[in-house]
């Protein structure tokens, strides 16, 4: 078992292919869905998470680096947008997802900067458990895409604001 992280302009046209190819087994909305996502909404500098196996792709997170703002205070930040955390079917045991979250934080902590997640209900737990902390509706908007998911920060004591603020965090550029 081996972990990479690795950014877009690095990856080969095959990982990448394996990268959509994955996603597809969970998310069935084609491949032609799948590569249109990528090439919309993935960017040079963004990190790819893999978790391989005799170099085959069985795990996989993304890291996009967005911008946010924090209202009343005028002040915008970058922060890394965490998406598509997926497991082979038959990769899910827990010590494969622990160390690939581990992996995340680290790669988060050493950026010095917060991240951001949207997730549906069921998810809140098992993010809460690899130190998640769920935001409230009222003090985060993500004005660049319509949804009723819940959103979870991680290090986000990294910027400094009041807690009166409202944080819009956009998706994409």
């Amino acid at each position: 078992m081996k972990f990479q992280s690795i950014k877009t302009s690095e990856l080969s046209n095959e990982r990448i292919n394996q990268i959509l190819e994955l996603k597809e087994s969970h998310w069935k909305y084609g491949i032609a869905s799948q590569q249109h996502w990528f090439r919309k909404n993935v960017f040079p500098n963004d990190i790819h998470n893999l978790l391989l196996i005799n170099d085959k792709l069985k795990g996989y997170t993304f890291l996009g680096n967005r911008n946010l703002e924090i209202s009343k205070e005028s002040k915008k930040f970058t922060y890394l947008l965490f998406s598509t955390l997926i497991l082979d079917e038959d990769f899910r045991q827990f010590n494969n997802l622990s160390n690939l979250m581990k992996l995340n934080h680290k790669i988060i902590s050493s950026a010095k900067k917060p991240s951001f997640l949207l997730c549906k209900q069921n998810k809140i737990k098992m993010y809460k458990f690899f130190g998640w902390t769920q935001l409230q509706n009222d003090l985060f908007d993500v004005p660049d895409h319509s949804t009723n998911l819940v959103g979870l920060v991680f290090n986000i004591n990294i910027i400094k604001f009041n807690s009166d603020s409202k944080i819009s965090f956009f998706s994409c550029r």
